[in-house]
């Protein structure tokens, strides 16, 4: 069964006019060989590209992921966002 979820949302807190900055919840079946594998890729291209990766805690806490940790079932990515 294939459960592998990529999911876009904005992020209004730090989105302005036409630029709209996105956060990715990338999901997927921790048992599952293939969508473990598929969740990688998916890892893999956004931090290539410079995004950052996070794993939410169960004490509801942001914890930073810097390689791709198949146990952890859940990261959500991030555009690193330039200040000024």
């Amino acid at each position: 069964m294939n459960s592998l979820s990529v999911e876009e949302e904005t992020i209004p807190e730090i989105s302005s006019g036409e630029e709209r900055l996105r956060r990715i919840t990338l999901s997927w079946d921790k048992g599952d060989p293939e969508e473990t594998a598929s969740a990688e890729k998916v890892f893999t291209k956004y931090i290539r590209k410079g995004w950052l990766a996070f794993h939410v805690t169960s004490d509801n806490r942001n914890r930073q992921v810097f390689s791709f940790d198949p146990e952890l079932g859940r990261v959500q990515l991030v555009p690193l966002v330039e200040g000024g």
